[in-house]
């Protein structure tokens, strides 16, 4: 190939270097030839469209609550080294769809914990998450009843703590809260979040919940009726 002129008939289907080197642009057909000391061969070149060789899913690690939504994508291969978003093409589908459902478009909604896979297809290809887990909604909030009670020496006071999650939801917290007073010698509280007083003045009653603490309720001790 050393010294011959290289030369094609479609630059926009296939170019060649001045090494004989063809590179394929776009679908089609190109005549190649080459021309040393007077002699011209020409070549038919068939340019097909690149293969899809693999895709892989996104996210690889996905950490989900029930409550929460993730977008998945799908990337392609091709047979030429170059890479393609094709979350779009994509039949997306759910081992779980009680725990998890999945839309056309790749958004997956949580409804309930469980272990569950995504997978997506594409051109008959098709590629899995493998299993992975949706955990209980997340604790974002605790709210501690009653607020402000005045509480008489000697008496008891029941407090209850309700969590407020990611999904909209609400649970009784009461039983598995670590409750805390600021000063057990005016109140104490056991396990349950039932208050004892013990001498007259002021204390706040707190709750902890996975990492989640509430401390809104300011309690009267009272030596009177």
């Amino acid at each position: 190939s050393l010294g011959a002129t290289w030369l094609s008939s479609m630059p926009g289907v296939a170019t060649v270097s001045n090494t004989g080197l063809v590179r394929g642009i776009d679908t089609g057909s190109a005549g190649v030839s080459a021309t040393f000391d007077g002699q011209t061969a020409t070549a038919l070149v068939q340019v097909t469209p690149a293969t899809l060789v693999s895709i892989a899913l996104s996210p690889a690690n996905p950490n989900l609550h029930t409550g929460t939504w993730q977008q998945w994508h799908v990337l392609g291969t091709f047979s030429d080294a170059k890479t393609k978003d094709m979350t779009a093409q994509t039949t997306w589908q759910s081992s779980d769809a009680t725990v998890v459902s999945i839309s056309t478009t790749g958004i997956a909604s949580t409804l309930a914990a469980g272990t569950v896979q995504i997978s997506g297809t594409v051109n008959g290809q098709t590629a899995s998450s493998g299993d992975f887990e949706i955990t209980p909604a997340m604790l974002l909030a605790i709210a501690i009843t009653p607020m402000t009670p005045t509480m008489a020496l000697g008496s008891t006071q029941q407090f209850t703590a309700i969590g407020t999650y990611a999904d909209g939801s609400t649970q009784d917290l009461s039983t598995m809260a670590v409750w805390s007073s600021s000063d057990p010698q005016i109140a104490t509280i056991d396990r349950n979040g039932k208050a004892q007083s013990g001498s007259a003045g002021s204390v706040q009653i707190s709750a902890t919940a996975s990492g989640i603490t509430a401390s809104g309720s300011t309690v009267q001790i009272i030596a009177g009726p």
